[in-house]
């Protein structure tokens, strides 16, 4: 088992973080893991996309990638930027918003068959438990929250003790609080064919 994720978002939101945490949670659950990002200009705002690769067994794989089982776009900006990245047959989408139009959706995918889409309202969670910098919510442990739950393979708790190995006292406390309000708050959309 392979599992190649994108986090694609702007710079500030906490793309980065999301996916060195996802890969700290999968080693609580002794899976190999990687995370690395891709930085535009660095500035807040601009594109930021970071990889994860968590497996059962050893990773030969360096490098980025562009075919993934699963796309977390923590930000709907970068909608129009989704074409360059190809999501695999069964794949996952999971976007920051609280709704999202399936159909007005697929005209920015590249996808090869059937692609679960969810949705969290990630920015509304990250305000409600004060997570903001300079103005932005930083939505990255929301987003994770609802991403392990669609994911499947990382506990909860896992992510949680990842949080405590990161940060500290009330930082990591509204964190965690995040992450599970965000796995309760998850909502499947549906699924957009290849047609």
């Amino acid at each position: 088992m392979l599992q190649e994720i994108i986090f694609y978002g702007r710079g500030g939101q906490g793309a980065v973080t999301s996916s060195e945490l996802l890969a700290a949670a999968a080693s609580y659950e002794n899976f190999y893991s990687q995370a690395f990002a891709f930085y535009g200009a660095e500035r807040r705002g601009a594109p930021v996309m970071a990889f994860s690769r968590i497996s059962d067994s050893v990773i030969y794989k360096h490098g980025m990638f562009f075919e993934v089982d699963s796309l977390v776009v923590l930000d709907r900006a970068v909608l129009p930027k989704l074409k360059d990245i190809k999501i695999r047959k069964n794949g996952n989408l999971l976007i920051n918003a609280s709704l999202i139009n399936l159909n007005d959706l697929k005209k920015y995918l590249n996808f090869i068959e059937n692609v679960k889409v969810y949705t969290v309202d990630a920015n509304a969670i990250a305000k409600n438990e004060g997570l903001v910098m300079a103005g932005w919510p930083l939505v990255n442990t929301s987003i994770l929250g609802a991403f392990i739950k669609i994911l499947g393979i990382i506990k909860l708790d896992s992510l949680l003790n990842a949080i405590d190995e990161n940060f500290e006292g009330q930082i990591a406390e509204k964190n965690k609080k995040a992450v599970k309000v965000a796995y309760e708050s998850l909502k499947e959309m549906g699924e957009i064919k290849n047609e």
